[in-house]
């Protein structure tokens, strides 16, 4: 059993097959390795649909509830959304929880941790010390106090509110028509309260509903058989565009007007670009899984290019140490330096 448990402890989060090595007992005994390891007095915890999402949720917080730590839940969210919170925040939490697989299978879930500092936690950046407390996480830290628990009810209207003024939106867009595929994951929960603030948007749904057993189709943009209603949409109503999200909202693809898909590195130069024209100049990252196209056009832009590893937590912490203003992997993951170098393809990339 301690194989399989160190096996789910990834290179930047946990995940597994759930409830088979990811249930309330792992949730349990992650809590009290958390305190053991990290010590927080205020965690901020979010959930995406997976079936097995609330229960794991609960489980979490009445372990760390029993050892006097203060819980405050956001309940359904994006990734994006989750550590955008986590961000606006400014340090009032010591640690953020998000209970979810990304964009695995419906049978898998886990969590991803960032800190107060919104620094990941990755294996070498803080995930291993939670790991190796684990083992012995079976006794909890006597404690005389019990911690609170409070639900943040406002937290969606607080998300878009800020991505709409943060964006600055202008009053001369031009209307456009376009798919989105939601693929029945959270971006179908956070969507419709964005959309609503853009109305030159005219948007064809796909999936909107969040299901955890993604009955229509895995929710992986970078696979080309999960777009296949996407790429049909688009042809359908002569959409300009067709945009996938995977589970949990953090990994965006596209298609052009021809139900082509654009591959995550090509985004990346595009991205860059859109970047780069906003600040100036500045180092870019990208992962060593790109063509060389995109360094050429990273440095076309006025850029620097920067090669970087694989990994969320990787790239976020390489973000702040060289100052990039922008990153983006050819998984379909692209992260801004205004959102605090965070992954957060549904908050910007539209605008």
């Amino acid at each position: 059993m301690k194989d399989e448990i160190y096996k789910v402890f990834k290179s930047y989060d946990i995940r597994g097959e759930s409830p088979k090595v990811i249930n309330v007992g792992f949730a349990s005994a992650l809590g009290r390795a958390i305190v053991a390891a990290r010590d927080p007095k205020h965690v901020m915890i979010g959930r995406d649909m997976r079936v097995t999402s609330p229960k794991l949720e609960s489980s979490l917080i009445e372990s760390l509830k029993e050892q006097g730590v203060n819980v405050t839940k956001v309940g359904l969210c994006t990734t994006p959304m989750f550590n955008i919170l986590m961000g606006m925040a400014n340090g009032e939490y010591d640690l953020g929880v998000m209970i979810t697989a990304s964009h695995n299978p419906g049978e898998y879930n886990g969590f991803k941790f960032v800190t107060g500092e919104m620094l990941p936690l990755g294996l070498g950046s803080g995930l291993e010390e939670i790991r190796d407390n684990f083992e012995s996480s079976h006794v909890a830290r006597p404690t005389s106090r019990v911690g609170e628990v409070q639900e943040d009810f406002d937290a969606l209207e607080r998300y878009v509110e800020f991505v709409i003024e943060k964006v600055g939106l202008s009053e001369d867009v031009p209307e456009m028509k376009v798919v989105i595929d939601a693929g029945n994951g959270m971006a179908g929960h956070v969507l419709p309260r964005v959309l609503e603030r853009l109305p030159w948007l005219k948007v064809e749904r796909l999936y909107f509903e969040p299901d955890g057993n993604f009955p229509n189709h895995e929710a992986n943009p970078i696979k080309a058989e999960t777009l296949e209603d996407l790429k049909q949409k688009v042809l359908e109503t002569g959409a300009i565009m067709g945009i996938a999200f995977d589970g949990d909202g953090d990994r965006i693809g596209f298609v052009d007007e021809l139900g082509e898909q654009i591959p995550g590195d090509i985004l990346t130069a595009l991205f860059a670009g859109i970047e780069l024209e906003k600040y100036g100049t500045g180092k870019v990252l990208f992962d060593v899984r790109s063509s060389w196209s995109v360094k050429d056009a990273i440095e076309s832009a006025g850029g620097k290019a920067v090669f970087c590893k694989v990994g969320h937590a990787n790239i976020k912490n390489q973000m702040r140490e060289v100052g990039a203003v922008f990153a983006g992997e050819l998984s379909m993951h692209y992260y801004f330096r205004e959102f605090w170098n965070m992954d957060a393809g549904i908050t910007r990339c539209w605008f």
